[in-house]
């Protein structure tokens, strides 16, 4: 299905790494951990990354920030990314 999609958006998972493979463009929506280890990595690929809450050291979906991932980020890159 990846191979046949014309855009993959999702977030660190197996399937977002199996579209990047088949040079899938993507977007991928990370949350907090190693940045860079494991980010799908050719042109077609588009990042974001959401950070932990300032003071707080483990993850909850109360502290998280990945609220701050915008629609219209997001928007922007599909439109990147299929333009």
């Amino acid at each position: 299905l990846c191979n046949r999609a014309q855009l993959f958006i999702g977030n660190e998972s197996g399937p977002l790494h199996i579209a990047a493979a088949q040079n899938t463009p993507n977007i991928a929506l990370f949350g907090p951990g190693v940045k860079n280890v494991f980010y799908p990595k050719n042109e077609k690929s588009i990042v974001h990354h959401y950070f932990l809450a300032r003071g707080h050291k483990q993850q909850t979906i109360e502290n998280t920030t990945i609220r701050s991932i915008t629609i219209n980020e997001v928007k922007q890159s599909v439109d990147k990314l299929l333009s």
